[in-house]
């Protein structure tokens, strides 16, 4: 399953979250500088739902200063639809953060389904937003501060 690593709860030490299959929790640790503590009950990613998340990318996808978690879903099983009444393709879910490192769904923001595997994330038009890959969508949330970088090389590589 996916995994990505940011400082989740603003204390400049990087955090670890990854996804699980549908029914088990998104496990999150706090990295406290003496180790990582289990911290998935206290932040909401306990019970995220039905959903295999197959990919993740940690990230401020509002703008507010706190980090979210976006998760790319889809069944293990492709032809699961034939044999239950659930669902291989399944939208992308967004878990925002509440400011003190505990999360809320957002439903209904990506409604389109598919088997996603894994998103990747980046202001892909230089908007001061970002967005996710492989399905993009536009950010409308209002711009905050950002700096744009353009690398240069001083010699070939």
């Amino acid at each position: 399953m996916g995994a990505d690593v940011r400082d989740v709860n603003h204390d400049g030490r990087p955090d670890l979250i990854f996804t699980a299959l549908a029914g088990k929790s998104f496990p999150y640790f706090e990295n406290t500088g003496r180790g990582l503590e289990d911290r998935t009950a206290r932040s909401r990613l306990a019970a995220v739902g039905p959903s295999s998340g197959w990919g993740i990318a940690i990230a401020d996808f509002d703008n507010d200063r706190h980090q979210d978690v976006l998760s790319a879903n889809a069944s293990v099983m492709d032809n699961i639809d034939q044999h239950s009444g659930d669902h291989c393709r399944l939208p992308l879910s967004l878990f925002r953060n509440q400011g003190n490192a505990t999360f809320a769904k957002r439903p209904n923001l990506f409604p389109r389904p598919a088997a996603h595997r894994g998103p990747v994330v980046a202001d892909l038009d230089n908007n001061g937003r970002l967005g996710e890959e492989p399905r993009p969508w536009r950010n409308e949330s209002t711009p905050q501060n950002w700096i744009t970088l353009t690398p240069s090389a001083l010699t070939k590589n």
